[in-house]
């Protein structure tokens, strides 16, 4: 079956423009994590979506002293056309490590681990391109941000600068 027909909406509809926005500055656990939304046919990601993201975001993120990880990383919440998606990216030295969770668009607090071998959708992959970017940007000036250290590297300004709120 193709997209058309799976969605009954035309490919122009579901590859059209879509709101994203910078939903603040989460914490867990000593992890910061940079927020963004984006939604399908909405001005803004739902507020319960939202909510059920917070509460799952810090669940897959490792211990932030284990030598390794930065202690940050960023998070899509994405109120898709066929469902929500919840995109939790943390950075361990070079490498970007995720994980995905996924529940029915009318249920959106129902999230469940997803264990498939998905990377993201392209509207997803336009903040993790930003985010991915701005770290190789922040790391070239300062390799500490990735060298093992026993203090918390100063990662203010890989917080402060985030993908601005428009259209994606």
């Amino acid at each position: 079956m193709d997209l058309e027909a799976l969605h009954g909406m035309s490919l122009k509809e579901i590859y059209g423009p879509r709101p994203v926005e910078f939903l603040g500055l989460w914490e867990y656990g000593g992890w910061r994590l940079k927020a963004y939304g984006i939604a399908f046919n909405r001005d803004h990601v739902r507020d319960e979506l939202v909510r059920a993201a917070r509460e799952i975001a810090g669940e897959p993120l490792p211990a932030v002293d284990d030598g390794r990880s930065s202690g940050a990383g960023f998070v899509v919440v994405h109120d898709s056309e066929d469902g929500c998606y919840v995109l939790v990216d943390w950075w361990v030295q070079i490498e970007m490590h995720q994980a995905i969770y996924a529940s029915p668009i009318d249920d959106p607090q129902r999230l469940e681990r997803m264990e498939v071998p998905v990377v993201a959708c392209v509207y997803e992959l336009g903040v993790t391109d930003f985010e991915r970017r701005l770290w190789l940007d922040l790391v070239r000036e300062d390799p500490e941000l990735v060298r093992e250290r026993t203090d918390a590297p100063d990662l203010t300004r890989y917080l402060q600068s985030h993908l601005a709120t428009g259209v994606i």
